[in-house]
C-alpha cells in the first residue's frame, strides 16, 4: 500500500506542477459517502459498512483533460455479523486510482467516469463463540465507476454513486458500492 501512496502523491505533485508551469486548468474535488461492502468469502456473505472521503484532482483541458487521480480512505460505520457466528469489520481501508471521465461533459450534465487502480482493506474477522480474531490485509487491482450529477443547479455540489470492485481472488471478493455527496472547488 505504501507504494501506491508514493505514486499517488507524486502523480499528484506532478499534475500539479504542469498546473503551475502550463496553466493546465485543474479541478479538485472532495467526497464523502456511506459505503456498503460485499464480502464473499467462500459460502459465506457478510455486509460491513464504511464511511469513505476521497479527493481527485483532474485536468479539464489539454492533452490530460478527463484524465485525474482519486484517493480514497475508508473507515468503519459497523461490522457484519452472520448468525451470531462470525463477526467481520472493516478497519482501514485505502485505494489510489486513475480516473477517466468524459472531458466534454457539462458540469450539468450526469458524470461517468472509470477509475482503475490499487486498494487494501483489512479486515478483522471474530469468531463470535470461541472468540478467537484475526486481522489480514487484502490489496490488490481495483476498478470500479463513479456517477456524479448536480444536486442544485447553481452550486458545485454533487450527489455521486460509487461502485468498485476492491479485491478479487479465487477464494474472496470485496466489493461495494457508496452514496454520497462532492463538493468541487
Amino acid at each position: 500500500m505504501c507504494k501506491a501512496v508514493v505514486l499517488s502523491a507524486l502523480a499528484v505533485c506532478a499534475l500539479s506542477s504542469l498546473h503551475a508551469h502550463a496553466e493546465l486548468p485543474i479541478v479538485y474535488s472532495i467526497s464523502g459517502q456511506a459505503a456498503h461492502i460485499n464480502i464473499k468469502a467462500s459460502d459465506e456473505r457478510l455486509a460491513p459498512n464504511v464511511f469513505q472521503l476521497r479527493g481527485k484532482i483532474a485536468a479539464t483541458e489539454g492533452m490530460l483533460a478527463g484524465i485525474g487521480l482519486v484517493g480514497l480512505i475508508g473507515t468503519p460505520i459497523n461490522d457484519a455479523q452472520k448468525h451470531g457466528k462470525i463477526s467481520m469489520d472493516i478497519t482501514q481501508q485505502s485505494a489510489a486510482y486513475i480516473s477517466l471521465s468524459n472531458p466534454e461533459a457539462e458540469s450539468d450534465e450526469l458524470r461517468f467516469t472509470v477509475l482503475l487502480g490499487y486498494a487494501s482493506t483489512e479486515i478483522d474477522t471474530t469468531a463470535i463463540k470461541v472468540g478467537s480474531s484475526y486481522s489480514d490485509t487484502f490489496s490488490d487491482f481495483s476498478y470500479g465507476f463513479t456517477l456524479q450529477d448536480k444536486i442544485i443547479a447553481s452550486q458545485p455540489l454533487y450527489w455521486s454513486l460509487d461502485c468498485a470492485s476492491y479485491y478479487r481472488d479465487a477464494d474472496l471478493r470485496i466489493e461495494g458500492c457508496g452514496l454520497g455527496v462532492n463538493y468541487e472547488f
